[in-house]
């Protein structure tokens, strides 16, 4: 799994508008769209910071909620040498898909907790 790829919308990765639904004859994918778009996304690709200190996240690493129940995994990772933090990407269900929202990430059978966070990753003051 990569952040973008074919068993990923535009809108769900949240490049919708990059995608012309009104456009004469469609495109292809765009019936697809067009239903996702009248009945909502599942999913939505979201950036995750670590909330403490932790093993760098790696693509594949699963995500779970608070209460244990894995919900997604990472489709990206890395320990961002400009943040000094553990940043990642991964399609989360809307209900947890909130900014805020905290998760785990599982490395290698140790959890560390994650927020979801605005995108793009940047560092206050």
């Amino acid at each position: 799994m990569t952040d973008l790829s074919p068993s990923h919308t535009p809108l769900e990765a949240g490049l919708g508008f990059f995608c012309d639904l009104e456009k004469d004859g469609g495109f292809v994918g765009s019936e697809i769209l067009a239903h996702q778009k009248r009945d909502g996304l599942k999913r939505r690709l979201v950036a995750l910071k670590y909330t403490g200190r932790g093993a760098p996240p790696r693509a594949h690493y699963g995500v779970f909620t608070k209460e244990g129940e894995q919900i997604s995994e990472l489709t990206s990772g890395v320990l961002s040498p400009s943040l000094r933090e553990g940043i990642a990407l991964a399609y989360l269900p809307l209900e947890h898909a909130k900014i805020g929202s905290l998760v785990d990430v599982d490395v290698r059978g140790r959890r560390f907790e994650a927020k979801v966070v605005k995108k793009p990753f940047y560092k206050k003051g």
